[in-house]
């Protein structure tokens, strides 16, 4: 079953993660049980958090889709993906920033 789970920004643990078009941040989270966990942050509107929640739901066929977090940080809402390194989703697809659009070698 696939769940997204809930967690806190440890504050001042950003850096810009250097992928993509959404200025992802890569982060420390605090889990519910209190846990820490490296992950991307990418911080919007909230129906930029809405679809992230919803593309996070891939995993549930299957795809390597890292956990999903909604994640506070004071009153804003954000979406965070555990970090899972190297390749991401979008690499190992050979997607560029474009959605869609493959490099060619």
């Amino acid at each position: 079953m696939m769940k997204v789970h809930t967690a806190e920004l440890v504050a001042g643990s950003e850096t810009p993660a250097g992928d993509g078009i959404s200025c992802a941040l890569r982060c420390v989270l605090r889990l519910s049980d209190r846990t820490q966990r490296a992950a991307v942050l990418k911080r919007g509107p909230m129906d930029e958090v809405a679809a992230e929640v919803f593309a996070s739901l891939l995993r549930a066929w299957s795809l390597p889709v890292p956990d999903a977090y909604l994640v506070t940080d004071g009153a804003v809402l954000s979406f965070g993906s555990a970090d899972v390194g190297y390749p991401n989703l979008k690499q190992a697809l050979r997607l560029n920033g474009s959605i869609g659009i493959r490099h060619h070698y």
